[in-house]
This record gives structure tokens, sequence and C-alpha cells, in this order.
């Protein structure tokens, strides 16, 4: 297509089939969001001073077929933001080095921004200074000006288009909600990331069972609908709830440990709620997708809050990611995020998705991508 065609097409007002494309076209805008997101979050391999190796990572995610890294922003410093950035310019410079083409950032929600957060600073692979975007007064170094971080993303996304996305942890619980956030708030988050044509998909529940109101999230704030890009919603049985798992003959005594309130993320307790996966996903892409939100599944690799310190089983982790990436729930989702990033596996998996968690990721990965 010649540079005349584009140059027409932007110039000219009444379009139908192509406004949307040219609209991106024109703008300098670049949607780098994968068909389907094949992604890990947090963690990941360290240099010794602590920050993130960043020819490592992409090594890791080359090598279990991953397509997306995302970057859990948590420190004091803003080391972690640091880190993005070089990962972001690494993969917008050389795109097609490997499977992993694009990268994520996770923003610290107001309710666990006490000591550390999500902290900007000025990084020198961009030719502005990101911390005179934020009000310092709003948390340490400004990092709870989330529309700030709208801002700093988009820009990001428009320099380095590697960039795809951004998370807020914890969106969905009733505190976050009903105290910290609404519909024009969110609206203003998500403007500064659509400038450069990144996504916001904060984290979501199917519900709440730490608050007062069990209700299906997206009925008792639908307002969450038209202020974001989708969800990732992690799944944790809650539509279910969690005697299902806290009953069932697997979970004994040495699964469960003492304060765990999480049953259905523990051990071989989580096994009985693999069944529920489908209908969660089934009601979220119901009032999501004619609305054209995108859907995401976050799921538990390690252990949660007094839970089993491994997390699931990892025959409960090989059955709901085959369930993403292949059953039913495949054609409801947009992506799979796994939590936390695991190395590639140190013995041959020879194809079996259960012999390690590792393994689950790598043999499943692999196959969805042929």
């Amino acid at each position: 297509v010649s540079v005349l065609y584009w140059k027409t097409m932007c110039d000219t007002t009444r379009l139908s089939l192509v406004v949307v494309i040219t609209a991106l076209l024109c703008s300098g805008v670049v949607d780098s969001m994968p068909t389907f997101t094949l992604g890990e979050y947090a963690g990941g391999p360290r240099l010794h001073n602590g920050r993130l190796d960043i020819a490592a990572t992409v090594e890791w995610m080359n090598a279990v077929a991953a397509n997306t890294f995302n970057v859990l922003l948590w420190d004091t410093t803003g080391d972690d933001y640091l880190d993005l950035v070089e990962l972001a310019a690494a993969l917008s410079a050389n795109s097609t080095n490997g499977t992993l083409t694009t990268v994520w950032a996770t923003l610290i929600p107001p309710t666990e921004a006490a000591s550390r957060c999500s902290v900007p600073a000025d990084s020198p692979l961009t030719p502005w200074n990101e911390t005179t975007l934020f009000d310092q007064t709003l948390g340490l170094k400004g990092c709870e000006d989330y529309v700030a971080w709208g801002v700093a993303l988009g820009k990001l996304a428009t320099l380095y288009p590697a960039f795809a996305a951004a998370n807020i942890d914890d969106f969905g619980t009733e505190t976050n909600l009903v105290h910290h956030f609404n519909a024009s708030y969110v609206r203003a988050i998500r403007g500064g990331l659509n400038s450069g044509g990144a996504h916001l998909i904060p984290t979501a529940y199917y519900a709440d069972p730490s608050g007062d109101d069990k209700t299906f999230i997206l009925e008792r704030y639908p307002w969450v609908l038209g202020a974001t890009d989708g969800l990732m919603l992690y799944f944790r049985n809650d539509k279910a709830g969690q005697d299902m798992c806290r009953q069932s003959a697997a979970c004994t005594a040495s699964q469960l440990p003492a304060g765990c309130h999480m049953p259905c993320l523990s051990g071989t307790c989580a096994d009985a709620s693999e069944s529920s996966l489908l209908s969660e996903l089934t009601d979220m892409h119901t009032l999501m997708d004619p609305v054209g939100q995108r859907l995401f599944l976050g799921e538990y690799f390690s252990g949660y809050s007094h839970c089993n310190p491994y997390g699931p089983s990892t025959a409960y982790n090989a059955n709901v990611t085959s369930q993403a990436l292949f059953g039913a729930a495949r054609q409801l989702l947009d992506g799979l995020m796994v939590y936390t990033t695991r190395p590639p596996p140190r013995a041959a998996c020879e194809g079996n998705a259960t012999k390690s968690k590792d393994c689950t990721i790598s043999v499943l990965f692999h196959e969805a991508r042929r």
C-alpha cells in the first residue's frame, strides 16, 4: 500500500470499514497486544543487585514459548520501572528475537501502597523526565497518582510499542472499588494508556469473599465495563465457594495449613475446583464480549497467603492451563497470565505437562503455539 494512499485516507473524513485502522495509522499508535497472550507475571531472573536480568528474562520467556512478561512495579526506588523501560526498549528494538514480543506493567493498588508501591523514576531511555508527570503528594514519590501512571505508560507505549498493557493489582476488591476507584477516575487512567496504544487490564475476582457483599463483581459494579479495556480474572473459585475444596476427600490437613482461608488455592484441595473455571469465565464473557472488552485468566502457580506454600497442585495447574489453552474456555479468553514467573524446566519434560509446574508451562505453551 502506497504512502500516498494512506495520506489520502488520513485526510478523508468519510470513512467506514477502515476507520479504526486508519485512525491508528494516522496517529502513530500501535496495538502490540498478541492475538492470544501467553504470559508470566512478577519475579523473573535477577542480577546480583536485585535488578531484573533483561537478557535472562528474554531467554526464560523464549524457552517456554511465552510472548508476554508482566513486570511488577513494587519497590521504593523506582528500579522496577527502570527495568520495565529497559525490557520494553529491548523488545521494541528486536521484536523478532524469539517468542517474547510484549511487556506489561502491574501497579500496586492503594490498599497495598503503605510501605512500598509503584514508584516512578526518570529513565535514561526516554526523552522526558517521568517524575515530573506525578503529583508527589500522592503516595511515595507520587506512586498513587494513577492518572499520571496512565499518561507515563501511554507515552512509553508510543516510544516503545512492545509495551502493551497496564494492570492494577487487586483492583477488583471491595475496598478498592468503593473507596479508591470510580468510573471517571478509571476512564482517565485508561485515556492516558490508550493515547499510546496501550490497554488498561486490571485484576478482577468473580466476587470479593473478604468483603461484605459476595455478589458477582460485574453485577455490583457495572461501571467497570465502560471504564477499562478488559479484565484479568484471577480464578479462586469464588462463585462456587471454598467449601467445595475444603470438604473434598483430597483436602487433608497436610494440604490445608492453619490460617488458610482459600483452600481452592492450596495443594490438592484446589483440585476439586477445576470444574468451576468455565462457569466463572462464561459469566464474565457474557457481559464483557458485547461491549468489546478483553478477558484474561490469571492463574496462581505459587503459594497464596497462609495456604500451601507451593500453591495449588501440579495436576491442578496442568488441568486449568489446559482448559484455558485448549478447552471450551479458550474461546472465551484473550490470554493467560501465570503468577508467579517460573524458570524454564531444568530437566527434560518429555511432553509431560504434569511432571512439574515448570513443565506445565513449557509443554502447554509450546503446544498452544503450534
